[in-house]
């Protein structure tokens, strides 16, 4: 009897053999998950309220949703994570300047938190928004040097 170690994703509907699983195959299924996170509204996290019936009564349940702007900013982090290893020096070049940009955004926020400490969380996840799609567009570009686009059939 021959086994198989499949795993069914039943939330983001995928399914991979462990055995045909490439670094490629990785990379572009995470690209597909952050264009999805990417094409929402980019919210902060909630607590949302849902009644449950439960026999006779009416019950609240709590649930987390979670900050969508966090979301994109982990799954761009995970993908810059992935990809590190294989920077070319044009990347590589960017990677260095990326992290300097943030601190120097870092001390316009603090001028912003003085400024108008009351609006200071809706600049700060702006800048921040900014400064990552920054960040995907370099590493789409860099993917796109390095061909992780082709389909096997030569395609984009």
């Amino acid at each position: 009897m021959q086994t198989t170690n499949e795993f069914q994703d039943a939330e983001g509907g995928f399914s991979y053999d462990p055995e045909k699983l490439s670094f490629r195959s990785i990379l572009l299924m995470h690209i597909q998950r952050l264009t999805v996170v990417a094409s929402v509204e980019f919210i902060g996290g909630y607590w949302q309220d849902s009644p449950i019936k439960k026999g006779a009564g009416l019950f609240m349940s709590k649930t987390y949703v979670p900050d969508s702007r966090a979301v994109y900013q982990n799954s761009l982090d995970c993908l810059y994570d992935l990809t590190y290893p294989y920077f070319d020096t044009e990347m590589t070049k960017f990677s260095i300047s990326w992290d300097k940009d943030w601190s120097l955004t870092e001390n316009e926020l603090e001028k912003a938190k003085e400024e108008t400490p009351k609006n200071f969380k809706i600049k700060y996840w702006e800048l921040r928004i900014l400064h990552y799609r920054k960040l995907f567009r370099a590493l789409s570009c860099f993917l796109k040097r390095e061909n992780y686009f082709k389909s096997k059939s030569g395609e984009d």
